[in-house]
This record gives structure tokens, C-alpha cells and sequence, in this order.
């Protein structure tokens, strides 16, 4: 069974960084979820052990805020899952992930500047491979559930071709409450990937972007 990194970033960030599992219960509704396909990348089949899979992302999220939001203590800026992890990724050990909870220079949710899974990505210097199979494979858990709506921000599932172009103003913008920030971060992806791959990792990124 796959280990979840959720459970030991719950202890810094206590309940509000956990992907919640009061949405599981009411069905989605389908024709409800309108999704994008990022070309050349997520429109064509990517190959697992499982099946032929294309990964689809929606273009629109159900947002929780209002009187929900109270929880918050502040008034975010940015979808749930921007402040937590909600990607299981077995490479890193459970000492591990500890001692990068107290390394975090964002740990403080309220004051982040970068979504808390490119954070670990970049300590880490995670594979986009890595990355991209353990997102498939969560897609794969989630895509035929008709109690798990995937776009719900609490049910986000991670977009790797985004999280590696390591734009932080293009992917801060993705995970924007603005409607207009995401969809303009949405395009520009689109067309970045036509000419573009998503960087093998964040070592990478950085041997061809030397500051």
C-alpha cells in the first residue's frame, strides 16, 4: 500500500492542509466537469502499466469558501490544494518528508509563495516521471468513482506538465481563486507545450535557466 505524505504534513499545518473526505460523499455530477486536454502532451495517450491513459483537468473548480472559509483564518488567494499535498510519491521516505516539514521555508500556509507540492518537487529534486506515474495513477483511482468529483478543489489532481515548466508566476496563476488568472495560465500552457517539454526536474531547470 502506498504511503500518503498527507499524514505527517497534517501535524504542521493541522486539518486544513489534509484533502478532506466529507466531498466523497454526494456523487459528481459528469456532465457538470467540463475539462481541458493541454496539447501535444495530455490530449495524447500516455503510456502506464494499467492502460492507455490522457490526463484531463477541469476548467472550472468548485471553490469552498464563505462561511467554510472561516476555517481559514485569512483570506486565501488560492485553491485547497495549493497549501497541502494531496499526491502520494513513494520515493520519499516517511524520515525523510519529516526532516523537510522543518526545513519548509513556507511552512507557514498563510504566508506561501509557491503550492506546497512544487516546494517538496524542488527539495526533493523529484523526477517529472515520478511525478507524472504517481498522477496517473491517482487519475486511474479517482476518474470512474461517480462520489469523488475531481472538480472539487479538494480533489485536484496535480498537473505535472504545469508544475514542471517551474514558471511560479504561471503556476501561481493556475492555482488562482481568479477565474481569468487560471484560464490565462490554462492558454499559456497550451501554447508553451507546443514547443516545449516540462524539464526532467528541477536540477534541470536550473543547468538550462542559470540565474
Amino acid at each position: 500500500m502506498k504511503k500518503l505524505a498527507i499524514p505527517c504534513i497534517a501535524i504542521v499545518l493541522f486539518s486544513c492542509v489534509i484533502v478532506s473526505c466529507s466531498t466523497e460523499d454526494t456523487p459528481a455530477t459528469e456532465t457538470q466537469v467540463p475539462t481541458i486536454t493541454t496539447a501535444n502532451a495530455l490530449s495524447s495517450p500516455i503510456s502506464t502499466t494499467k492502460e492507455e491513459v490522457s490526463l484531463s483537468f477541469p476548467e472550472e473548480f468548485t471553490i469552498r469558501t464563505g462561511t467554510d472559509g472561516l476555517e481559514w483564518g485569512f483570506e486565501r488567494l488560492y485553491r485547497y490544494s495549493y497549501y497541502g499535498i494531496n499526491l502520494p510519491i513513494d520515493s520519499i521516505s516517511q524520515a525523510d518528508m519529516n526532516d523537510w516539514i522543518h526545513y519548509d521555508q513556507n511552512k507557514d500556509w498563510r504566508k506561501r509563495t509557491e503550492p506546497m507540492l512544487l516546494s517538496l518537487i524542488k527539495y526533493f529534486n523529484v523526477t517529472f516521471e515520478v511525478i507524472r506515474n504517481e498522477t496517473q495513477e491517482l487519475y486511474l483511482s479517482r476518474r470512474d468513482n461517480p462520489y469523488i468529483n475531481l472538480a472539487d478543489e479538494e480533489r485536484e489532481i496535480p498537473n505535472p506538465y504545469l508544475l514542471y515548466t517551474f514558471d511560479l508566476e504561471r503556476i501561481n496563476d493556475y492555482y488562482s481563486l481568479d477565474p481569468a488568472r487560471n484560464a490565462s495560465a490554462r492558454q499559456w500552457l497550451e501554447e508553451w507545450l507546443q514547443t516545449n517539454e516540462p524539464y526532467e526536474s528541477y536540477s534541470a531547470f536550473m543547468s538550462a535557466n542559470p540565474q
